[in-house]
């Protein structure tokens, strides 16, 4: 693909991934957004929709980001797409109607799972009495959630089961698992970091833009981004949108088509 055609895609990209926020915006104008969500769950879906739009928005600072320190933003957004991922393995837990109650019942594990974490001074919680009556109701709370363990909760430690369990394997493996050594610590990324001085010495903090690497970033969250969109209104069951959002969604059919097959992007 020539570097003409690059950056072509990178306009593209850039310009669908703006256009794409605004349909958070309408959806959340919606009178279903606010009234189709019942009251077992309103607190999971707000909190995993939001999280999924939060990262979502973002990943577009920091690939747009103009900063002379922090060049080539597309680079540190890595660490984000997977939370993006993650955040939307959740939403479609959240949104699985089948599975109502047993989302309920693992959420509430979840909870205090955390919260036990929090009250044994595991996660660097201390906790400030002020009083006798504190003091009863801590036992009494450490009582109820010491009875969780953590094989209770091992749906979501295990991330790989995560999306298995809500039919996301395609997703794992071809997005979430290829960028382990962009957040785990990984010597042979540092290539990220810098470019060659020459032909022997590498030059840290030379930062060479990638638009390929770009591109795909740019792909990949647009991609996830219109699945959590596509997600949360089959979810409050909304089978309509004005005209523009249509076409929005049918202009990234056309997108993907025409791009299908490139260097660029291996994850359609």
């Amino acid at each position: 693909m020539s570097k003409t055609s690059v950056y072509k895609l990178l306009d593209n990209l850039n310009e669908y991934s703006e256009a794409l926020f605004e349909v958070f915006y309408y959806l959340e104008n919606l009178e279903e957004f606010k009234e189709n969500v019942e009251d077992s769950l309103r607190q999971y879906f707000y909190h995993t929709y939001l999280k999924c739009k939060r990262n979502y928005k973002a990943i577009m600072v920091l690939v747009n980001l103009d900063d002379e320190d922090l060049k080539n933003g597309y680079v540190e957004a890595i660490p984000l797409l997977r939370t993006l991922i993650e955040s939307y393995f959740h939403l479609c837990y959240v949104t699985d109607s089948t599975h109502k109650e047993e989302v309920i019942r693992n959420y509430d594990l979840l909870n205090k799972y955390q919260l036990k974490q929090m009250l044994n001074n595991k996660v660097g919680y201390k906790i400030v009495f002020q009083g006798q009556a504190d003091k009863r109701m801590l036992k009494e709370i450490k009582r109820e959630v010491n009875k969780v363990k953590e094989d209770d909760i091992r749906i979501f430690k295990d991330i790989h089961r995560f999306a298995d369990k809500t039919n996301n394997l395609d997703m794992y493996y071809g997005i979430y698992k290829k960028f382990n050594s962009y957040v785990h610590y990984n010597p042979t990324t540092y290539i990220s970091y810098g470019a060659m001085d020459g032909q022997e010495n590498f030059n840290f903090g030379n930062m060479q833009h990638q638009p390929q690497r770009e591109c795909e970033i740019l792909y990949y969250i647009i991609e996830v981004a219109l699945k959590v969109l596509v997600t949360a209104m089959n979810f409050l069951r909304i089978n309509y949108a004005e005209n523009w959002v249509f076409d929005l969604f049918t202009e990234w059919e056309d997108l993907r088509k025409e791009y299908r097959g490139t260097d660029l992007v291996n994850y359609l």
